[in-house]
C-alpha cells in the first residue's frame, strides 16, 4: 500500500522531469502493470518502456502527459479496490459555480 501511495504522489507532484518520469514508469510493477502491458496500451516496444524506465529514453512530452495520467488513473482506481478513499481534486471552475 505503501508503495502505491509513493506513485500517486509522484504522479501527483509530476513537474516534467525526466528523472520523475523515470521513477513513475519503473514503479508501475507495484500496480501488478508490466512493461509489456504499458507498451501493449501506448502501442510501443516493450523495449521503450524499459528505456523509460532506466531513464534512457523519455517520449513526447504531451505523450508523457498521457502515461503519467493514464498511470495516476490506475493507482485511483486501484487504491479505490483496496478500500482507499482517493478524493479527486475539486474542479477551479466547479469551485467557482458554488
Amino acid at each position: 500500500m505503501e508503495q502505491l501511495l509513493y506513485l500517486k504522489q509522484l504522479c501527483s507532484k509530476w513537474n516534467q522531469s525526466s528523472e520523475d518520469f523515470a521513477r513513475i514508469v519503473a514503479a508501475i510493477q507495484t500496480l501488478g502493470l508490466y512493461q509489456r502491458e504499458l507498451a501493449s496500451e501506448f502501442e510501443v516496444a516493450e523495449s521503450t518502456v524499459s528505456r523509460w524506465a532506466n531513464g534512457v529514453a523519455r517520449p513526447h512530452p504531451r505523450a508523457q502527459k498521457l502515461i503519467v495520467a493514464a498511470i495516476e488513473k490506475r493507482v485511483r482506481n486501484t487504491l479505490r479496490a483496496r478500500g482507499r478513499v482517493y478524493a479527486q481534486p475539486a474542479h477551479p471552475r466547479a469551485a467557482k459555480q458554488r
